[in-house]
């Protein structure tokens, strides 16, 4: 990456860093990238180590409110919510129509089934997707090991973006990806090196196929590891591996066309290689709250200790006549001179005007990632019903969808990609099996138990509804459950009833029943 520009995707972030140490090696821009990660983190766990806020008195001990944290929750809350898979007998873009068989699409599950199990991906993909949205980069990468059992040798597991280094043939198209590289500090004995994996496709330079015509199955990647010293590796020229035994020579990764990294840019802007955090933008606001909280505990000490002023002198003990200290607490009282006075300075007498603030930063910082108070679990859905509701959560659809839809383009391609992984490590041939990355969009309302609630009672009480759709919706929107033949039950008890209140009921139903097949009986008669 180019040395940045005066105004970086970080920018916002360096004026609240405390610490600058990184390594030598690195350009400015990445090296405020590797510091925005830490400042984002910090302010998520509420850690103040590597942030900090500017305070207006000589207070050692500021408070600082996990509104980061809060911001980052409510959001993770749904984005990516009911993550999975789904095989396809056929890609649905393609224009030459190609079907999979029943086989290999019952493979496809198996396979996938036994590798989201083993890799554990479903929990991993909930816990990174905090980690994604206050960082902005989420990064996921394949390996594989033919020394591992058969049906084991294939892993996926996200990787710290501290580590990961893209490369670009042309500095100026950096959507063009040619290389990746992760870069590590690692100690050998006791001195630090700087460990890089490095994988190549054929457009880049350094790979051995670059600018010729590629085969109809692709270039295979080229890898290669290496140690180099800590202090040369700032100087390309100077750079000189050293002896290591995870070094690796460069090598094919046999049947392997593409890189085995796959980046998920949080908020993607044009031109720019990696994502961009959710709480970019947020530390000035994170910091007012921090330090109108701070503020405010000050007020309350003073409002409770209290300052006092005297006009009469310091205190003096009768029986050493020396100067002591004042006693003040309950029970206790204040004698001062003739003509002397001894009061307490006045001070404020409410905390509100601090809380308003502070609601109002909050308010602010949510509405910028697309929540609002129903979002965050602040406001009561039974208070903004209908469109109302509708209008106030639709910027955390807007915003939870187009999150989705970056999970989705990124996570499909690794899915189509594991399909080279499974035919050289397992020897499983998925065929034109399509197997896509899903996230449901379609169920992020508030559920709105009250409201629902009444809507079906009515709907009964109208008649518009039948007891047995009532029960069904009860199952499956509220979690109850009904014994087998429960509705029946009901209906016959109600019958019952019916017939205990009008005795007569049930004899004048028989009647005109008899009377109905009489009429009939005689109509096909005259008929025939």
């Amino acid at each position: 990456m180019a040395e940045a520009l005066l105004q970086t995707p970080y920018s916002t972030a360096m004026p609240f860093i405390v610490s600058a140490a990184t390594g030598g090696w690195m350009d400015e821009y990445d090296r405020q990238r590797l510091l925005s990660y830490d400042l984002y983190d910090d302010l998520f766990h509420n850690d103040p180590a590597q942030y900090r806020i500017m305070l207006r008195s000589s207070d050692e001990k500021p408070i600082y409110v996990p509104t980061a944290k809060r911001v980052v929750g409510s959001l993770a809350r749904y984005v990516g919510k009911g993550w999975g898979y789904r095989v396809l007998g056929a890609d649905p873009l393609a224009t030459e129509e190609v079907v999979a068989t029943d086989e290999q699409v019952a493979a496809a599950q198996q396979a996938f089934g036994q590798l989201f199990a083993r890799e554990r991906l479903l929990s991993t993909f909930r816990a990174g997707i905090p980690e994604w949205l206050r960082r902005g980069d989420w990064l996921w990468m394949i390996t594989g090991d033919m020394n591992k059992r058969e049906g084991r040798r294939i892993s996926v597991r996200p990787i710290d973006p501290r580590r990961y280094f893209p490369l670009f043939n042309d500095p100026y198209d950096v959507g063009r990806i040619t290389g990746q590289e992760l870069i590590e500090e690692i100690t050998i004995g006791e001195e630090i090196f700087m460990f890089v994996q490095t994988w190549l496709k054929a457009s880049d330079p350094g790979h051995p196929n670059y600018e010729q015509e590629e085969p109809e199955e692709g270039f295979e990647i080229l890898r290669s590891a290496q140690a180099y010293s800590l202090e040369d590796f700032a100087d390309v020229d100077k750079r000189k591996p050293v002896n290591y035994e995870g070094n690796v020579a460069e090598e094919y990764l046999v049947g392997i066309t593409a890189l085995p990294i796959y980046h998920i840019r949080n908020n993607e802007t044009s031109d720019d290689p990696y994502g961009r955090s959710d709480l970019s933008g947020l530390e000035s606001i994170v910091a007012g709250i921090n330090q109108t909280i701070t503020d405010e505990d000050l007020s309350l000490a003073f409002m409770g200790i209290g300052m006092y002023w005297t006009d009469s002198g310091a205190p003096v003990d009768e029986t050493t006549g020396q100067v002591t200290n004042w006693k003040l607490g309950p029970k206790r009282v204040i004698e001062v001179g003739d003509g002397k006075k001894f009061g307490k300075v006045d001070g404020i007498t409410s905390v509100e005007p601090f809380q308003d603030h502070a609601a109002y930063l909050k308010r602010e910082a949510q509405s910028a990632v697309g929540l609002s108070d129903v979002s965050v679990g602040t406001g009561s859905v039974s208070t903004a019903s209908g469109i109302s509701l509708a209008i106030q959560f639709s910027p955390t659809i807007d915003a939870v969808k187009v999150k989705n839809e970056a999970i989705n383009g990124v996570m499909t391609q690794m899915f189509y990609d594991l399909k080279e992984w499974f035919v050289t490590y397992e020897g499983i041939d998925l065929g034109p099996v399509v197997v896509v990355s899903e996230a449901d969009d379609d169920d992020l309302m508030p559920f709105d138990r009250e409201a629902r609630w009444k809507e079906i009672m009515e709907g009964v009480t109208a008649g518009v509804f039948t007891l047995g759709y009532a029960v069904s919706v009860l199952e499956n929107e509220f979690g109850y459950e009904f014994p087998a033949g429960y509705v029946a039950e009901v209906e016959a008890a109600g019958a019952a009833a019916t017939a205990a209140l009008d005795p007569f009921a049930a004899r004048t139903s028989e009647e005109l029943a008899d009377t109905e097949i009489e009429d009939v009986e005689a109509a096909s008669a005259i008929t025939a």
